[in-house]
């Protein structure tokens, strides 16, 4: 199951760990999976591994250093999966657990934004075909070359998804861009290979540039949705504003942030909720 609540109904994902459920949000700006301390005190005698010790120091969006109990394994239930993870025991955080960019790697969570649906890329004991050049190429200084996969089989379905692992032994100077175009109505795989070097670079005959790994995506509906309606904190920036600063420009600068209120969260809960979002897209 797959809840959405709250105003901008983000999605939450059902876990269980022993007869214990609750619900996680995946944040992918989180660097390390949180669980809540209440959570981890219901689960009990499930917990795998728990140390005292805990990594980093987390602060909250007040700049309060949050209170951090240790770090712990659970084997949790996701999916229909029996899956490992290490979260950091947190007090009072507004979630039950989130889940980071760790579990998101590890895990191969995709978080469908124009749906609000999540899926999970499960493997696939399949076997990997292996992209090798038939003949020599030669790249040069901060060009690209586009190898395109020759043959013909039979269609995937549409709960298949296909990424490409970089083959062993390249160039580390060589960037690999996997991308899927339609010719004459046939669907054709090509790898851009780009010389990110100020020097050529020479690919010999039957290189490995990589291999494709096949993965069953599972899809799970949201069956729940909630809103809730916050009443938002007036904001006080003219304390936050340099001394030493012409009045008027203060006046219009004041002005210009209580325009933009809506891009500042004033409390914890707000965060990933405010007007302002930021993606980085390698490309």
């Amino acid at each position: 199951e797959v809840r959405e609540s709250r105003k901008n109904k983000i999605p939450r994902l059902r876990l269980q760990v022993g007869d214990t459920h609750f619900f996680a949000l995946l944040d992918s700006g989180a660097g390390r999976s949180l669980i809540k301390t209440e959570i981890l005190q219901r689960i009990g005698n499930q917990i795998k591994n728990y140390s005292t010790d805990a990594p980093v120091e987390l602060f909250g969006v007040d700049n309060t250093r949050l209170r951090t109990r240790g770090t712990v394994t659970l084997e949790m239930n996701v999916l229909g999966d029996d899956l490992l993870q290490d979260f950091i025991v947190v007090d009072r955080i507004n979630e039950d657990c989130i889940l980071g960019l760790d579990a998101l790697y590890e895990h191969k969570f995709i978080i469908d934004g124009s749906e609000r649906t999540i899926y999970r890329v499960k493997e696939d004991t399949a076997s990997s075909p292996a992209i090798i050049t038939r003949q020599r190429i030669t790249i040069m200084p901060f060009s690209a070359t586009v190898v395109e996969s020759e043959g013909e089989g039979g269609k995937l379905p549409l709960n298949i998804t296909c990424y490409l692992e970089r083959g062993p032994g390249l160039h580390s100077g060589l960037r690999v861009d996997p991308f899927v175009c339609s010719v004459n109505d046939l669907t054709v795989f090509s790898v851009v290979l780009i010389n990110e070097t100020n020097e050529p670079i020479t690919i010999p005959k039957f290189q490995v540039i990589g291999r494709m790994e096949f993965g069953r995506t599972e899809k799970e509906c949201i069956n729940f949705c909630g809103t809730e309606e916050q009443s938002s904190i007036e904001l006080d920036f003219s304390e936050n504003l340099p001394p030493v600063m012409a009045e008027a420009d203060r006046t219009s600068l004041i002005k210009f942030l209580k325009n933009k209120s809506s891009m500042f969260a004033s409390k914890a809960d707000e965060l990933g909720k405010t007007g302002l979002v930021k993606h980085h897209i390698n490309t």
